[in-house]
């Protein structure tokens, strides 16, 4: 019997609302979405940090294109491992370490990400005292974040299942797979806008050369 708008089963594109303390359960099309929407960015990021890396015109930028180039890949990397690993798994009610970790991974993956972006602005830009300081700091909430996740991980379902809610996981089918889209051209924006600003000389605001800059 049909559905609504011609669609066969509903219910296999989404599945109902997670209850209190409990996560959103994908369906098996929304779990090949989710993972396909984070794997289509590992090879591009792949192609364009190396030409990043390549006509970076100081030995800083070269370092700082590394460090942002390789957690911008891991992000998308990890994600798609733990994605992966929970179309294989999850609907199945496997619970591996494997999978455990992964999901850690790719949190963690997020936190490293978030502090790489900032990291060459900060560094490349003359930001004063405010953000030498500040460069550091984002690290430090990173590795917080981390530890975070290590030691409480899943303990704390409400908060999680909030963010579940946020995304609107359970409400529009394949949230998290637009979630993810968004994240991709997020993260394709932030790394034009450093591909443009921050390589190459700019007389207005000249990068500072390795061995002058205060780390």
């Amino acid at each position: 019997m049909s559905g609504c708008c011609g669609i066969e089963d509903p219910s296999l594109y989404k599945n109902k609302r997670a209850g209190k303390g409990e996560a959103y359960e994908p369906t098996t099309y929304e779990h090949w979405a989710n993972t396909i929407s984070q794997a289509i960015g590992i090879v591009p990021c792949v192609v364009v940090f190396r030409h990043m890396v390549t006509i970076s015109h100081r030995e800083l930028q070269f370092y700082l294109m590394i460090i942002y180039g390789l957690f911008t890949t891991l992000l998308f990397s990890s994600s798609t491992c733990y994605h992966v690993c929970e179309l294989k798994f999850r609907q199945r009610r496997a619970q591996t370490q494997l999978r455990y970790y992964l999901h850690i991974c790719d949190r963690a993956a997020i936190y490293l990400f978030i502090a790489a972006s900032y990291t060459p602005w900060l560094t490349l830009r003359h930001c004063g005292y405010p953000g030498l300081n500040l460069k550091w700091m984002i690290w430090v909430f990173a590795l917080m974040g981390i530890l975070y996740q290590y030691n409480f991980h899943e303990k704390y379902k409400t908060l999680e299942t909030l963010f579940y809610i946020l995304i609107m996981d359970g409400i529009i089918p394949f949230a998290h797979a637009i979630w993810h889209v968004f994240v991709l051209i997020g993260a394709s924006c932030h790394t034009y806008a450093v591909y443009s600003s921050l390589l190459g000389p700019d007389p207005n605001n000249p990068v500072p050369d390795l061995k002058s800059v205060e780390l």
